[in-house]
C-alpha cells in the first residue's frame, strides 16, 4: 500500500459524486496539486446504489442552474472526458393534480427559460402521446422537461476521476482519514497511509461527514435516511420500443417510475413512517463499503400498490430486485456545501438527498467558491451556516424525516411545515400565537409570517391568497395608526477594544456613524460583490453594535471572526443575538405611544432619523435606534429577552390601536420604499455598482475590502443593472398575482433579464418588484413571465412611497 505525504492545494475526503466533481472542477480550474482521499473505492458510499435520476424540475434559479449543468456534464462525458456516463436523456413527466401544483408549475416553467431548459406544461391527452401506459384519472396537467433523465452512477463518478488524473490530480483509495487538525496556516490530514498538509480541506465523506466535522470540533446537520427502490423483471410491452419512456414523477404514490432496460424501476418517498438509520453516531461503521440495507419492502408496499394504479404495467411482471441504501438528508432538503462555521479554508459538501443530480453542479461551484471567494450563483441556501447548533440532533432527524416524506409536497413560500418545532423564539412568542400569528421559520427562528390566525392556508397556490386581505390590514396599521414587528431573530454582534473602529473602517466602503447615531453599511468580497448588510449602531468611539438580519447570524459572525484574525489590532467580538429582543414600533402614532412609556425626548430636534440612545423604556434599560424599514416614523427597541414583554404590555396599555404585523406586509412596506433587500438584490452575483448603491460609498475612504474592484466596475461597462419595477395594474388585479422573484424578463422574445423579489405595496396599491436588466434594455418595453403570463412592467425612477423621506423624517 502506497504512503503519501507532502502538501497540497487542497484535499478532499471521500470518493462519492460530490468529491469527484470537486477534485475534478478544481483541477480543471487550475489547481492541480489536488488531493482525494477515500476508505474504499470510488463511489463506494450511496453513490453506487442511487437511482440515478436527473431532473430539470427544480424550485430555485440556483438550483436549476446546478442541475442543468449536472444534466449537460454527463450527457456530454463520453465527448469531454473520454468516459461514458451511462446517460439516458429520456426527458421527464411530474404530474400535478390541483390548480395550485399547476400555478407551481408556472412559476418553475419561468425559472427553465431563464436557465434554458426545456419545459412545457402539457395536458393529460399529451402526456398519453409520451407515455401511453399511464392511468392518467385525475391528473390536471404535466411538467414535461425534454432533455433530462437518469446516468449511472458509478460511471459518471470514475469519468470525473479519470478527468481529474489527466489533468494532474491525485487519488489515493483504501486510506481512512484519522484526524484533522491545524498546522500553522495549514490543516494537517493524517491518514492511514501517512500525513499531508492541505491549504484547504474539503469534508464530502456523505454519510461519515458528520464523523469527519467532529475531526475539527464541529457538527454538520444531516441524516441518513434509508431509502428503497424496485426493478421489475422485463415488461413485454417495453421489448419492441424503439425510444425510452420519460421518467414520471407522481405526487399520488409519492415515486419516482421509470424504464429500466426493458423492465420499470420505481422508487418511492414514502409519506409517512420513513426511517432514519446509524441514528445512534449519525455515521455507519467504518468497514462499511458498497453494502445494502436489509430490504423492508413490506414498508413501501402502500406506495408501491399506488403506483401499480397509476400505471398498471408495473403490476403485470414480477420484482427481479430491492435497492435499500442510505441516502443523506439535511433539515430543509437542500444540500449542505460551503464554508464550514468558524473555521478557515475548511469546506463541507455533503447532505445532498440527490447527489447524483447535484454532484457534478456542486463540485463546478464549490470549486469557484473556494478559488475566487464566491461562485458565479448564489449559493445561500445551499451554505452550510444557514444553521447553527441549535439544528444539531432531535431538530435535524425530525426536519429530515419531514422533508423526506415531502419530497413530493408541492413547495409553496408561505407554507412552513412545523415538524421539529419551535426551536428559538422570542420572549413574545406567546403573545403573538395568541394574537393569531402564522408563524414562519428562519434560522431556526420562529417568526410571524401575517396575523390571519389559520394555521394551514387553505388556498395553496402562487397567487393571491386567502390571506392577501389580512396583510392588507397590517400594512394599513403602519400607514394610518401604529404597528409592532417583533424583530427578535436578528443577528446582534458587539464589537469593542481598542481598535473596533479601524476593523469596522476597513470592512465597509460606508462611512462609519457617529457616537449616537446608526448607519447602513454593507460588507465586500474581494471582488466588490455583496457579503453583509449591517446597521451598525456607535455606542462610544470604540463601542458598536451590528444588527443584520436573521439569516445572516453564521455567515456574519465567520466573516466578522475570520477579518479579526487579520486584523493587527486589538478587537472583542461578541455574539449576542441569544441575549437580544427586539421590537420595531412603526406608524404616524408611534411617537405618541413610545413617549408614555420612556423619559426620552423623541423630538426630532434631540432624536433625529437614524440617531440611536441608550435608555430606559417601560423601566427597562434599551437600545432606541430611530429608524424603520417600513418607511413609516419608526423605532428599534433593543433589550434582553427577559425585559421584552414587560415593554411590549406597556406599549400595549399605551395605545389602543397597537396591531401586530408580520413579515409579508413587512416585504411590501420596504418595496414601497425601494429598499434592496440582502439576500434578493444584493448577493455574491452583482456588484456594489450593479446594484446602484454608490450612495453608501464614502469617497474620502483610504481603504476596504473591495475598492479596488468597485472603482474597476464604476469605470467599465455595467453587465446588469438593478432596476425598480411596477406591474400592470389590470393583468395583477385580473391574475391575482405579484412576482415572487426569478420570473424571467423580457424585450420582446428576447430574456434581458430577471426579477429578485416582489409584492404588493397597499399603501401605493401597486404590484411592485425589483429585478436585474441588461443595461441596453432600460428603455424598453418589458414584461415579466408571471404565472405563465406576460406582464407589463414600468421601470420606476423613484420610491413610490414617501420618496423624499418626509414622513420617515418628520
Amino acid at each position: 500500500m502506497s504512503q503519501i505525504s507532502g502538501q497540497y492545494r487542497a484535499v478532499i475526503i471521500g470518493g462519492g459524486m460530490l468529491g469527484v466533481s470537486t477534485l475534478y472542477h478544481l483541477a480543471k480550474d487550475g489547481w492541480k496539486d489536488v488531493l482525494l482521499i477515500e476508505k474504499g473505492e470510488i463511489s463506494s458510499g450511496s453513490t453506487w446504489h442511487a437511482a440515478g435520476q436527473c431532473p430539470h424540475f427544480a424550485g430555485s434559479y440556483s438550483l436549476m442552474k446546478i442541475h442543468d449543468y449536472g444534466i449537460k456534464t454527463y450527457a456530454n462525458m463520453k465527448e469531454e472526458l473520454g468516459h461514458s456516463a451511462g446517460w439516458h436523456g429520456c426527458g421527464g413527466v411530474r404530474l400535478a393534480y390541483s390548480e395550485a401544483e399547476v400555478s407551481w408549475f408556472k412559476h418553475i416553467q419561468g425559472i427553465a427559460r431563464l436557465v434554458g431548459a426545456e419545459f412545457e406544461i402539457i395536458p393529460p391527452e399529451e402526456i398519453a402521446k409520451v407515455h401511453p401506459y399511464l392511468n392518467l384519472d385525475g391528473v390536471l396537467m404535466g411538467a414535461q422537461t425534454f432533455s433530462d433523465g437518469h446516468t449511472d452512477p458509478s460511471s459518471g463518478a470514475n469519468g470525473f476521476i479519470a478527468g481529474a488524473k489527466a489533468l494532474g490530480a491525485t487519488v489515493s483509495l483504501r486510506n481512512r482519514v484519522l484526524g484533522i487538525k491545524r498546522h500553522g496556516d495549514a490543516w494537517l490530514v493524517e491518514t492511514e497511509q501517512g500525513n499531508v498538509l492541505a491549504e484547504h480541506v474539503v469534508n464530502a465523506a456523505g454519510s461519515y461527514a458528520d464523523a469527519v466535522a467532529q475531526m475539527v470540533d464541529k457538527r454538520v446537520p444531516l441524516t441518513n435516511m434509508v431509502h428503497q427502490y424496485v426493478v421489475t423483471e422485463a415488461v413485454p410491452e417495453l421489448m419492441e420500443r424503439s425510444t425510452e419512456l420519460p421518467v414520471i414523477r407522481d405526487p399520488s404514490c409519492k415515486a419516482y417510475l421509470r424504464q429500466e432496460q426493458k423492465g420499470l424501476l420505481i422508487g418511492p418517498y414514502e409519506n409517512q413512517g420513513a426511517r432514519t438509520v446509524w441514528q445512534e453516531k449519525n455515521y455507519p461503521h467504518w468497514d462499511f463499503e458498497m453494502e445494502l440495507l436489509p430490504e423492508e419492502l413490506d414498508r413501501i408496499m402502500p406506495w408501491l400498490e399506488q403506483a401499480i394504479e397509476r400505471m398498471p404495467l408495473f403490476g403485470s411482471v414480477g420484482l427481479k430486485r430491492v435497492i435499500c441504501g442510505a441516502i443523506t438528508h439535511s433539515p430543509d432538503g437542500n444540500f449542505l456545501v460551503g464554508p464550514a462555521a468558524g473555521l478557515e479554508n475548511f469546506w463541507h459538501a455533503t447532505g445532498c438527498g440527490i447527489g447524483i443530480a447535484q454532484g457534478p453542479g456542486v463540485g463546478k461551484y464549490l470549486a469557484q467558491w473556494m478559488m475566487h471567494g464566491e461562485a458565479e450563483i448564489n449559493m445561500a441556501a445551499f451554505d452550510p451556516r444557514r444553521f447553527g447548533d441549535w439544528a444539531i440532533g432531535e431538530y435535524t432527524v425530525t426536519k429530515s424525516i419531514d422533508d423526506y416524506e415531502n419530497m413530493y409536497t408541492m413547495h409553496h413560500p408561505d407554507v412552513h411545515r412545523s415538524a421539529g418545532r419551535p426551536v428559538r423564539v422570542s420572549g413574545l412568542d406567546s403573545v403573538l400565537r395568541k394574537a393569531g400569528a402564522d408563524m414562519t421559520e428562519t434560522h431556526g427562528w420562529e417568526r410571524p409570517l401575517h396575523f390571519s390566525g389559520a394555521e394551514t392556508p387553505e388556498a395553496l397556490g402562487y397567487k393571491r391568497n386567502e390571506d392577501f386581505s389580512q396583510v392588507l390590514k397590517e400594512s394599513a396599521a403602519i400607514e394610518h395608526s401604529i404597528g409592532l414587528i417583533d424583530l427578535s431573530s436578528f443577528s446582534c454582534f458587539k464589537i469593542t477594544g481598542a481598535d473596533s473602529a479601524a476593523f469596522l473602517d476597513q470592512l465597509t466602503p460606508a462611512r462609519l456613524p457617529k457616537i449616537g447615531r446608526a448607519a447602513l453599511c454593507h460588507a465586500l468580497n474581494d471582488n466588490g460583490t455583496f457579503l453583509a448588510e449591517w446597521t451598525i449602531t456607535r455606542l462610544t468611539e470604540q463601542k458598536f453594535i451590528i444588527f443584520s438580519g436573521a439569516a445572516a447570524e453564521a455567515t456574519d459572525m465567520h466573516l466578522l471572526e475570520l477579518a479579526a484574525a487579520k486584523f493587527s489590532g486589538t478587537v472583542n467580538i461578541t455574539n449576542g443575538t441569544e441575549k437580544t429582543a427586539s421590537i420595531l414600533l412603526s406608524g404616524p402614532k408611534s411617537r405618541e405611544a413610545l413617549r408614555k412609556i420612556t423619559e426620552t425626548d423623541l423630538s426630532t430636534a434631540a432624536m433625529p432619523w437614524m440617531s440611536a440612545r441608550l435608555t430606559t423604556i417601560a423601566g427597562c434599560p434599551a437600545l432606541l435606534v430611530r429608524m424603520s424599514y417600513t418607511g413609516a416614523l419608526g423605532y428599534e427597541i433593543h433589550t434582553e429577552p427577559q425585559y421584552i414583554t414587560a415593554i411590549h404590555d406597556a406599549l400595549k396599555a399605551s395605545s389602543e390601536q397597537l396591531n401586530y404585523v408580520g413579515m409579508k406586509a413587512l416585504n411590501g412596506l420596504r418595496l414601497e420604499k425601494a429598499f434592496p433587500a440582502y439576500g434578493s438584490e444584493l448577493t455574491n452575483e452583482v456588484t456594489f455598482i450593479e446594484a446602484g448603491m454608490t450612495r453608501f460609498w464614502d469617497r474620502n475612504k483610504a481603504n476596504f475590502r473591495g475598492k479596488s474592484a468597485i472603482e474597476t466596475a464604476e469605470k467599465e461597462n455595467k453587465k446588469q443593472m438593478l432596476v425598480y419595477l411596477e406591474l400592470d395594474q389590470a393583468m395583477t388585479e385580473s391574475l391575482q398575482v405579484d412576482s415572487m422573484g426569478n420570473e424571467p424578463i423580457y424585450d420582446g422574445d428576447n430574456i434581458v433579464g430577471l426579477t429578485t423579489s416582489g409584492g404588493f405595496g397597499a399603501r401605493v396599491k401597486k404590484s411592485l418588484a425589483f429585478g436585474y436588466i441588461e443595461p441596453i434594455a432600460q428603455n424598453k418595453a418589458l414584461s415579466a413571465l408571471i404565472q405563465g403570463e406576460m406582464i407589463p412592467l414600468k421601470i420606476l425612477d423613484q420610491a413610490q412611497f414617501d420618496p423624499d423621506y418626509r414622513i420617515i423624517k418628520a
